[in-house]
């Protein structure tokens, strides 16, 4: 936000504020602020995870407000008679479901032992169930893989606390090698329990979603054992503005601006925040030359979504493209962890026109 009011191309006579709405990643809670929101606003910005934004998305349609938000990747927010006012800075997480299958083919196709059967745990939300779903779904297409398991926990954000002992014995009497994780805050509970019942270890590959690579480890042990773990998360070049910003948020005051500076590395959700805020000042700059701004008459959410849908720039998150459905084009990344530098690199790439591309071999 500060970089936007500091920048004469943008809103040059304006100052833009924002409104925080706090709902605790509660769906009722996101449910009623926007209808409360409806009152006065037509477009919200933020909703990060597809929890919230599928039942808000639903009622923003009735209640007319246009929806941005930066990381809410589930396939349903894609369905325009649905959600005819959401748009976002992710691409669908079909995405990521055809890129850890690409993985596991190729692996199966140049190793060909252990990598045929899988296993997949998941939560039980639309987070989980849903890309669980679609990995089976691709999976039926592909001669070589079967999903020989399928287990589901209810997350921590429902019940307070897991047990994942029934789930991972039945996966570990299946005798898989392969084990894909579609979870959203449970890993590092999950791999230490995980490794006490030996589903750890260089026989064992782990495949796990966006949201375990988009957020930074706070467990050492649960860091250690995550050696090679392989995760999908969009595609970020590595550009010379990504490299720049990097740098200005190690330099940043950790005391002014909590979780930056150089101890906390920026996460990958970091950079599609930052593109989603630039991006909402572009809209509402274009809506300033429209004279939008000025008039007495409400912006309807029709307008906004058209406007949105077409900025394009170069952000820190790589080109800001996005179809008509309201969905981010870009493609995704494989990515395996290295626990000694905490860092996520390179192992391949998947995109919708060229399918997956392999990069480098995974380290075990």
């Amino acid at each position: 936000l500060a970089d936007v009011n500091n920048d004469p191309d943008i809103l040059p006579q304006t100052e833009l504020l924002i409104e925080v709405a706090d709902v605790a990643l509660s769906p009722t809670a996101a449910v009623e602020k926007i209808i409360e929101l409806s009152e006065q606003e037509t477009l919200v910005i933020g909703n990060p995870i597809s929890l919230t934004s599928v039942p808000t998305g639903i009622v923003a349609s009735v209640y007319g407000i246009s929806q941005l938000s930066y990381a809410s990747t589930s396939p349903l927010l894609s369905n325009k008679r649905n959600y005819p006012h959401f748009t976002r800075l992710t691409p669908s997480s079909v995405g990521q479901v055809h890129a850890i299958a690409g993985t596991i083919q190729h692996y199966s196709e140049i190793q060909r032992f252990g990598w045929n059967d899988i296993a997949i745990i998941s939560t039980v939300d639309e987070y989980g169930t849903g890309l669980s779903t679609e990995l089976i779904n691709v999976v039926d297409n592909i001669q070589a893989i079967n999903v020989k398991t399928y287990r589901q926990y209810l997350s921590t954000s429902l019940t307070g606390f897991v047990d994942y002992s029934t789930e991972l014995a039945e996966i570990k009497k299946s005798s898989v090698r392969v084990i894909v994780a579609f979870i959203f805050d449970e890993w590092e509970p999950l791999v230490k329990e995980a490794n006490e019942i030996g589903l750890i270890g260089e026989s064992y590959a782990w495949f796990v979603s966006d949201f375990v690579v988009g957020v930074s480890f706070t467990d050492e042990e649960a860091a250690l054992l995550s050696r090679g773990l392989i995760g999908s998360f969009q595609h970020f070049p590595q550009t010379e503005k990504a490299q720049q910003f990097a740098l200005r948020w190690a330099a940043l005051d950790a005391v002014a601006f909590p979780t930056a500076g150089a101890e906390y590395p920026p996460t990958p959700y970091v950079f599609l925040e930052y593109d989603m805020m630039i991006t909402a000042a572009l809209a509402v700059d274009t809506m300033d030359k429209m004279g939008k701004l000025d008039a007495n008459d409400t912006i309807p959410a029709e307008l906004w979504d058209s406007v949105i849908r077409n900025v394009t720039f170069e952000g820190i998150s790589g080109d800001i493209i996005i179809d008509g459905n309201g969905d981010r084009v870009a493609p995704y990344s494989l990515l395996y962890f290295q626990p000694e530098t905490r860092e996520w690199l390179l192992s391949g790439v998947w995109s919708e026109y060229d399918g997956y591309a392999h990069e480098n071999d995974v380290t075990w």
